[in-house]
């Protein structure tokens, strides 16, 4: 018997791996055999959380008033029936979101996209936190409600920018995300409204908004740290 056929031979690769080396090393199969991850994985894996944190904390929006509606009317002296209709209006701004910018995922860049809605995000939350009425408030949820389905528009961007194999992974992961933020939302924003009131819990949720628009607008070309998150796009 020949010393070469005594065994496999090795293909180079880390313990237990057996991708080949050469033009079969790229194929799906020996991708699933070696998985170590490369800076490109990392980074499209890094793309994938950032953007389901940013679905999962702006659709939070829609709801975090929830639990203190009746502070909110006290406050306004307005009757709970006007109050109610706050989620009423974010829902409906959220419908006109998904018609009106959902499209745009195909015509703007998305990192742009994103930024500028939470931005527009933001600035609607500092008109609900200082409404002096019911009216104020209603058409800032108004609006609230349209770019917080922002998240909608993160899971079309994730699964287009994933790699192929790994696209409704990112998917899910981005829908998930969003899910948290609607069962967390009325938890957080019930917590923050007890200890700090209703207008000073809408700025928690402002500087978190104004703060993912800042960190999305980041130019990557003038050295933004967090190299991940120019990712998106």
């Amino acid at each position: 018997m020949r010393a070469g056929a005594a065994g496999p031979r090795s293909s180079g690769g880390p313990p237990g791996c057996s991708c080949p080396r050469g033009r079969s090393s790229g194929t799906a199969a020996s991708r699933r055999r070696c998985p170590s991850a490369g800076p490109q994985e990392t980074a499209d894996r890094g793309r994938t959380l950032l953007l389901a944190a940013v679905a999962g904390t702006a659709i939070a929006n829609n709801y975090a008033v929830q639990p203190a509606l009746t502070d909110v009317a006290d406050q306004l002296g307005v009757p709970s029936s006007v109050i109610g209709l706050v989620p009423t209006a974010a829902l409906v701004g959220c419908t006109a979101g998904f018609a009106l910018l959902l499209p745009l995922v195909d015509r703007v860049a998305p990192r742009r996209l994103i930024a500028g809605q939470l931005a527009v995000l933001a600035a609607a939350l500092v008109l609900a936190a200082s409404a002096p009425g019911a009216g104020v408030l209603l058409a800032a949820y108004l609006v609230v409600g349209a770019t917080a389905g922002v998240g909608a528009q993160a899971c079309g961007i994730a699964g287009r920018r994933a790699p192929p194999g790994r696209r409704a992974t990112a998917v899910a992961t981005v829908a998930a995300g969003t899910s948290a933020g609607i069962l967390l939302s009325r938890l957080v924003g019930g917590a923050l409204a007890d200890a700090l009131g209703w207008r000073r819990m809408l700025l928690v949720f402002t500087a978190q908004a104004a703060n993912q628009s800042r960190v999305l607008a980041l130019d990557p070309a003038r050295g933004g740290s967090l190299s991940s998150v120019h990712l998106v796009l």
